[in-house]
């Protein structure tokens, strides 16, 4: 009698532990209740107001490297060309990325994403449009997605600034005895 009272004990002790296990409790959870989607009329102004976020960002840093740019800088021009190309290439890894993660967020995928994408990256390329919109209070999880590349893109501009405004350090000529 022992011995069943012990193996039930343990059984439920199992039972209960594989449901506080996170991927059991997870799934649970998506079951009772299930992720709610917004229908379009809600996300296209949520979505097309952090499309303008993301082009402000990049933007502007854009514009950090043109006035940097525009100074008497310490290194050749030809250096100075080539990591403000890099830089610009990277930005726009970032926005390409973020587009991508607004798709996903949106519930496209696959060839609908990369149509998104390539309608909407060339459209972003100036944000003169919206430089004086007001912000939008996005959804947390766009919020999220515009916070991040607006944080990647302050750090590759604020990169490129260094680089370019720094001189490269070359040896100094030691005295000859």
């Amino acid at each position: 009698m022992n011995r069943v009272r012990i193996a039930i004990a343990a059984v439920v002790l199992i039972g209960l532990a594989l449901l506080a296990a996170d991927p059991v409790r997870a799934a649970i959870e998506e079951r009772v209740n299930p992720p709610a989607v917004a229908d379009r009329a809600a996300i296209d102004p949520q979505q097309a107001a952090a499309e303008h976020a993301l082009a402000r960002g990049y933007g502007k840093a854009v514009d950090q490297l043109r006035s940097t740019g525009s100074v008497r800088l310490p290194v050749s021009a030809a250096q100075a060309a080539a990591i403000q190309q890099r830089a610009v290439t990277d930005l726009k890894t970032i926005r390409r990325a973020a587009l991508a993660d607004l798709a996903r967020a949106a519930g496209l995928s696959g060839d609908a994403a990369a149509t998104y994408i390539s309608a909407t990256e060339p459209r972003l390329d100036d944000a003169t449009p919206w430089a004086n919109e007001p912000g939008a209070l996005l959804a947390p999880g766009l919020f999220a997605i515009v916070s991040r590349a607006d944080g990647l893109f302050a750090q590759v501009a604020d990169r490129a600034t260094r680089e370019l405004t720094t001189a490269s350090a070359t040896p100094s000529p030691s005295p000859s005895r």
